[in-house]
């Protein structure tokens, strides 16, 4: 019998190969199973995306098409500059408010950087504590942060130590951090 975890990650190849191929074939409108009154959803696969493949994975599985980042946006280039057209390095789609009970009624917000045309981050905040491993069933984590998917470079589930806003167990977190490169600004790029 196969686990639960295998059947989603199978579901996630799919998905992941349709939106790579950039078709219209007909795939499950949510790829969710439940856990523990809520779904898990494998966040994680958007990490190094560009805007496009993110905005067309949110138009099919959340019925929310972007004005400009959407299944029509094919062959997506960027074409900034983190010196010069610093707006235009940065772009990329924002995650709608709306949708986030759609993935968990746990989340508060989910916060998207992207930098070069491929999504640097990914910034989950939850509405209150919830346990470290449980995340890590609700969104697929990999329990050894030693063996990372390949376009992933960190995962942070820790509380910001300045925040007068966190549990007081170390078992709990707030928030998420999925980071897939490091954030480049203008001064490590020599701009002058």
């Amino acid at each position: 019998m196969l686990r639960r975890s295998s059947i989603l990650f199978f579901s996630f190849l799919i998905l992941s190969t349709a939106c790579n191929n950039s078709t219209r074939s007909t795939i499950a409108s949510e790829i969710k199973s439940r856990f523990d009154g809520h779904y898990v959803y494998p966040i994680l696969s958007w990490a190094g995306k560009n805007p496009a493949e993110i905005g067309c994975i949110i138009e099919k599985h959340f019925d929310y098409r972007d004005s400009i980042f959407n299944c029509d946006h094919n062959n997506y280039i960027n074409k900034g500059d983190p010196c010069v057209l610093t707006d235009a390095y940065y772009e990329g789609i924002q995650f709608p408010s709306t949708l986030t009970s759609k993935i968990s009624p746990l989340i508060k917000d989910i916060g998207l950087s992207f930098e070069n045309g491929s999504l640097q981050e990914i910034f989950v905040t939850f509405k209150d504590s919830i346990e470290k491993n449980k995340l890590e069933e609700l969104f697929q984590l990999p329990k050894d942060k030693v063996k990372l998917p390949e376009d992933i470079m960190r995962i942070d589930y820790g509380d910001n130590i300045y925040s007068s806003d966190k549990p007081v167990d170390t078992n709990y977190t707030k928030w998420l951090t999925i980071t897939a490169f490091e954030h480049i600004s203008a001064p490590d790029m020599d701009c002058e």
